[in-house]
């Protein structure tokens, strides 16, 4: 029903996966090429960037609050509550 594969299967198979490419470092001109790729939704990029910068500061916040809250409570300190 199933054949057992020939011995030198492993080595066929190792032998197409050297042939794959090595990795390239992105350069100057293909990172640019991928912005004008971007360009004509620069205005929903932004958007995408206010979010982001909106939401991280909306976190920073209740942590800054609850590091302070911490120090106080771990000093019994009664008086800064």
């Amino acid at each position: 029903m199933f054949r057992n594969p020939p011995l030198n299967a492993d080595v066929r198979l190792r032998k197409k996966q050297s042939n794959l490419s090595p990795k390239v470092k992105p350069t100057r001109q293909s990172l640019l090429r991928l912005l004008s790729f971007a360009r004509p939704y620069w205005w929903q990029l932004g958007l995408l960037m206010a979010a982001f910068v909106t939401s991280s500061l909306n976190l920073t916040y209740p942590a800054l609050m609850d590091t302070i809250i911490d120090s106080v409570v771990t000093r019994n300190v009664m008086a800064l509550l």
